[in-house]
């Protein structure tokens, strides 16, 4: 059983975190993956599995999130205006804080193993790095009232685009904000030459859920994903 070393993780956090996948069904060997947690002198290690590891409730490994990917194929919508974010009239601060708003179901915020500090640390280098171009090719948001109502990040792949953070401000709930980027998300795919998108969201998450499937996404993978700390 060999973890992988993660040195984003570690550097962020400042100690040792490794990841794990498990894709069988059948029994999880928790003391052999002790061993190789032990061994490699993790912290933290994620486990990402296909399955639920329903034998390991008298282990220390917690379940903090049933992830779902979900996606919309065969868009209908015109290919249209692209308003994306301009640091010249848009606050960057804005923005930020409705970054945070797009992870508190997130792993990061809900394990109270993490700080508040960590969790915004991520979100924040997140946000930055699509904004610079790193992990995103287009931050689009909706204005409203001279403020960002709402914004959401994506990335093109060879087969699709992919929505990274997706957020709405709590001011500007149930005004049509989410169906506009998701519009305009549409049209950046149209653009593209791609006719699929896909976004990932916590099971928990219902009414991120809920909104995706509205607008035509369905469910097309779980992961399940499990933290082991070691004190």
């Amino acid at each position: 059983m060999k973890l992988e070393h993660l040195p984003f993780d570690t550097k962020l956090f400042g100690y040792p975190v490794y990841s794990f996948r498990w894709n069988q069904e059948g029994t999880f060997d928790f003391k052999e993956f002790e061993q190789a947690a032990n061994e490699s002198k993790s912290h933290l290690t994620y486990v990402f599995s296909k399955y639920p590891l329903n034998d390991v409730a008298d282990f220390p490994l917690r379940l903090v999130d049933c992830k779902l990917t979900l996606r919309k194929s065969d868009l209908e919508t015109s290919p249209g205006v692209l308003c994306e974010f301009d640091p010249q009239i848009d606050a960057y601060e804005e923005l930020l804080a409705l970054a945070f708003v797009s992870g508190e179901y997130s792993r990061f915020c809900r394990d109270e193993h993490f700080s508040r500090h960590d969790y915004e640390r991520l979100y924040k280098i997140w946000l930055d790095r699509s904004l610079d171009g790193s992990i995103a090719e287009t931050v689009v948001v909706v204005r409203k009232q001279g403020h960002i109502a709402g914004f959401a990040t994506a990335q093109r792949t060879q087969n699709e685009i992919k929505i990274g953070l997706l957020a709405v401000s709590p001011s500007f709930q149930r005004q049509g904000v989410g169906a506009e980027l998701l519009r305009q998300v549409e049209s950046f795919a149209i653009q593209s030459s791609l006719n699929s998108i896909s976004t990932q969201t916590q099971n928990d998450n219902l009414p991120a859920v809920h909104f995706y499937k509205k607008h035509g996404y369905r469910v097309t993978d779980r992961t399940y994903v499990y933290h082991y700390w070691q004190t």
